[in-house]
């Protein structure tokens, strides 16, 4: 069985989701500077995305979801740069 996937370039909503203990994947865009996020689409993913995109309270602790988001940009530095995940 082939798992749904959902592809995000919103940082903050990848955070979300990892912060709620999701797996999330980062990939450089190609021919972007820019970087995208990639997590299983789920109802507990989707719950908590809508969630954040109304402004209603996730069930994560803040802290959590800045670990998170600053893990997420370093990771998109680092494929930005090259230093990771091969060359795109």
């Amino acid at each position: 069985m082939i798992e749904a996937k959902t592809t995000t370039r919103r940082v903050a909503v990848a955070a979300v989701i990892a912060a709620a203990g999701h797996p999330v994947t980062t990939t450089k865009l190609a021919c972007s500077p820019r970087a995208a996020w990639t997590y299983a689409d789920t109802p507990r993913t989707r719950a908590l995305s809508d969630a954040y995109d109304t402004g209603q309270p996730v069930p994560v602790p803040q802290s959590r979801i800045w670990e998170e988001y600053r893990r997420l940009i370093a990771e998109a530095r680092q494929l930005q740069a090259g230093r990771i995940g091969g060359g795109v």
